[in-house]
């Protein structure tokens, strides 16, 4: 981070403020973020009433895991497949 470029935020995350520094560039998107995350945490305490607190915070940390898990499996496959399709290419135009 080029410290220029760096502005000093809070963000609230589930009513708690947290100061973070992040490049202009970056603000409306870590913006947006804290937004999701708000909003995710509610749908959880509305969605399920009985669950507490941090069990909220709990579902939506494990709900963004899960997608970048599917995400960085998804990334993964394709490289495989990228080098596959490589390999045959290769394999293609040394035969003719």
């Amino acid at each position: 981070m080029d410290s220029g470029d760096v502005k000093s935020i809070t963000i609230r995350i589930a009513g708690r403020a947290y100061p973070v520094k992040v490049n202009h560039e970056d603000e409306a998107r870590i913006q947006q973020m804290e937004k999701e995350l708000n909003d995710k945490i509610q749908f959880y305490k509305t969605e399920f009433q009985d669950i507490d607190h941090q069990d909220a915070l709990t579902m939506t940390l494990l709900r963004y895991a899960f997608d970048l898990s599917k995400r960085t499996q998804s990334e993964e496959s394709k490289l495989l497949i990228h080098d596959r399709l490589n390999i045959i290419d290769k394999m293609l135009n040394d035969t003719y």
